[in-house]
């Protein structure tokens, strides 16, 4: 019965004295950000020992191997290694708990799961921290086909047209497009200038018509002693 209730409190003590870990179940970023960082925290009831160690590790998916990301012997004695040498670097404060890592340039090479594990002597049964990193990538800026620049922000060319001259040569003149309001006052101008035109046409030909039956209201015979006779006509 001793021994029950010894290994009881042995078993106790023990969980007790569980490291715990904890950090988020996911994280998404765009590619392009300067820094990302993975937070880890740590509760320990063991005093930060010299020999801490934080290990950082990175797998492909569940199923692959982990490789090394980070190593932290002591309080601040660290070093990158694997893949991400050089761009993971630690960002962790050990006395307050925390043991995150910051990645420079994350890329969607970078993707997978990332788990955070920390041994503070005697507590070294603590549960990993998994956190699944998504790296998207930054979509592309869209380009008009054939290199050409978008409609607007293409410079209008200047229209040309061929001009004959007298002496039967061609030359290339540049005439200037007018715009929709300046074309319709064209048109409104050359619209009355033919009303004009045919309301003067008009009065002449009412003018002349006049003319003729007035001369011919006018015209008078004039009889002569010899018997003749002579029209008057009276303008």
């Amino acid at each position: 019965m001793m021994l029950v209730v010894t290994i009881q409190i042995l078993l106790a003590l023990h969980a007790a004295m569980a490291m715990e870990l904890w950090g988020p179940r996911e994280l998404r970023t765009v590619e392009g950000a300067p820094v990302l960082l993975l937070p880890c925290d740590f509760r320990s009831v063991a005093p930060i020992s010299p020999l801490l160690r934080v290990v950082w590790q990175r797998r492909d998916s569940p199923k692959h191997p982990a490789q090394p990301v980070l190593l932290l012997e002591g309080p601040s004695d660290w070093r990158s290694a694997g893949l991400l040498r050089g761009r993971a670097r630690w960002a962790g404060r050990v006395t307050e708990g925390n043991a995150a890592l910051e990645l420079l340039a994350p890329q969607p090479s970078d993707s997978g799961l990332y788990s955070c594990d920390v041994l503070n002597l005697p507590d070294v049964d603590g549960v990993p921290t998994r956190t699944q990193l998504v790296v998207l990538a930054r979509a592309p800026t869209p380009r008009p086909a054939n290199g050409t620049r978008p409609e607007s922000d293409s410079p209008t060319p200047p229209a040309h047209t061929t001009v004959e001259s007298e002496r039967g040569e061609r030359a290339w003149g540049t005439v200037s497009c007018p715009g929709p309001g300046a074309m319709q006052f064209v048109l409104v101008g050359a619209g009355l200038l033919v009303g004009v035109a045919l309301l003067v046409t008009a009065a002449a030909l009412v003018k002349r018509s006049r003319r003729k039956a007035t001369r011919s209201r006018f015209e008078e015979p004039e009889e002569h002693g010899d018997g003749s006779t002579v029209t008057l006509v009276t303008s």
